[in-house]
């Protein structure tokens, strides 16, 4: 519950430069992305997050997968991803998530 309730900060148009690659020589341009939907549902053991907006930054879902997990284990405090959203600094946000597990669903025009 508290996972879901973080995330729903994350819908609408915002600044993502929190959850870009740390390596940010790799962004050219702007990071204000929009966030159509994000659900986070339970599957057995098995967190499933889904993220659906216009465009993503480099590494911008595993470092929001992280960052959820982070919070999710009590590494970060409630209310950390609203914060670390507006901060618009890498350095706040959680650690990024490994790639295993994560894929492209869709892409649409």
């Amino acid at each position: 519950a508290l996972m879901r309730k973080e995330i729903a900060c994350l819908k609408g148009t915002h600044n993502f430069r929190s959850f870009q690659a740390k390596d940010l020589k790799r962004e050219k341009g702007s990071t204000v992305r929009t966030i159509y939907d994000v659900r986070l549902r339970r599957k057995g053991k098995l967190l499933e997050l889904d993220i659906t907006g216009n465009g993503f930054l480099y590494k911008m879902v595993r470092t929001i997968a992280g960052t959820l997990l982070a919070i999710g284990s009590g590494k970060l405090p409630a209310g950390s991803m609203k914060k670390i959203l507006l901060r618009k600094n890498r350095r706040s946000a959680g650690p990024t998530a490994p790639p295993q597990g994560l894929y492209l669903m869709r892409v649409t025009y």
